[in-house]
C-alpha cells in the first residue's frame, strides 16, 4: 500500500464525513444556514466592513507613502478593526429601518 492510496483512503473518508455533515445528520443548523442561505447577518457585516477598512488601511499607507512592517500592521489593523466597527454600526442602522 502506497502513500498515495493512503492519502485516498483518508480523502475519501473527510469527504464521506463532510457529505453526511451536509445532509444534516450531524451538522450544526447554524452552520448549513451559512452555507445555503444569503441572508446579510451581522457576521456578514462586519467581514465586509473589516475587508473594505483592511483596503482603506493599505490605501492609506500608500498614499502617505509610508512601507514597512509597523505601518502596515497599525494601518491593517486599524482599518480592520474600524471597518468591522462600522460594519456592525451599518447592520443595526439598517435593521431599525426594517431592512
Amino acid at each position: 500500500m502506497g502513500l498515495g492510496s493512503v492519502r485516498s483512503i483518508l480523502a475519501r473518508q473527510v469527504i464521506d464525513s463532510q457529505v453526511t455533515d451536509l445532509k444534516g445528520c450531524h451538522c450544526n443548523e447554524r452552520w448549513v444556514g451559512r452555507i445555503t442561505g444569503n441572508e446579510m447577518t451581522q457576521d456578514r457585516y462586519r467581514s465586509i466592513g473589516s475587508l473594505i477598512g483592511l483596503a482603506l488601511g493599505i490605501v492609506l499607507m500608500l498614499a502617505l507613502g509610508w512601507s514597512g512592517v509597523v505601518p502596515s500592521a497599525v494601518l491593517g489593523a486599524g482599518g480592520c478593526v474600524c471597518g468591522a466597527i462600522t460594519g456592525e454600526r451599518l447592520y443595526v442602522w439598517h435593521s431599525s429601518r426594517g431592512g
